[in-house]
């Protein structure tokens, strides 16, 4: 049961954090930050809760890709996702498959959202970890019990990211990213082929052909 529940949350999490390796931050995290840092999560929560009330689809992706670019550091969660393969892509690669990126990022929330049930967010605290902030919160489901997210915030030049997302302990990003290395390394690393992957993946998306189920996130390395 509890599988299932995080399987269904996969939308929610992608739509507001992935996480991310090697994000420029300022100095140490301060206490003014932990106050910001739940500040944060609670505007992200609430800015995706007043999306999915939009009645049109094309409305919620189009609000769902401004979302993510405003809240999250995109070119270090496309890097990320590349893993060791980012080495050997060039810039003009690296751009269209970020701008594909956060199409399929947006189309995929949106529908995975689709029959979304209106649980709510509480975030629970916060605590600093070295540069970076650890919001707690959880999701209260109308049923069954609740499911803990860890929100890992760091401040860059523009301002406090969510550049980390746990869901009980386990990593979503790797997951994804170990779907994005599996494509790469059957193509030999060519990055055209993982772009089109996921442009094939939008175009289910649109014709309703793929609906929006999620893998098991991985638990993070300790």
């Amino acid at each position: 049961m509890r599988r299932f529940r995080i399987r269904t949350l996969f939308p929610y999490i992608m739509a507001v954090g992935i996480a991310i390796a090697g994000v420029p931050v300022d100095a140490r995290a301060t206490g003014d930050d932990g106050a910001a840092a739940k500040q944060t999560v609670r505007s992200i929560a609430d800015r995706a809760l007043s999306i999915l009330k939009r009645p049109e689809a094309s409305g919620r992706e189009a609000a769902f890709l401004d979302l993510f670019r405003d809240s999250f550091a995109i070119g270090a969660i496309a890097r990320f996702l590349l893993g060791s393969y980012r080495s050997s892509v060039t810039p003009a690669q690296f751009a269209r498959y970020q701008t594909v990126l956060e199409t399929l990022v947006a189309k995929t929330t949106a529908a995975r959202l689709s029959g979304y049930a209106g649980e709510g967010l509480e975030v629970l605290g916060a605590r600093a970890e070295g540069t970076r902030w650890l919001v707690t919160s959880r999701v209260v489901p109308k049923t069954g019990e609740p499911v803990r997210l860890d929100w890992v915030l760091a401040r860059a030049s523009a301002g406090l990211k969510v550049v980390d997302l746990r869901v009980e302990n386990l990593s979503l990003a790797i997951t994804e990213r170990d779907e994005f290395a599996s494509v790469l390394q059957s193509n030999g690393g060519n990055i055209d082929r993982l772009i089109a992957f996921m442009r094939d993946k939008i175009q289910k998306l649109d014709s309703g052909e793929e609906r929006a189920t999620a893998p098991a996130p991985r638990r993070s390395p300790p």
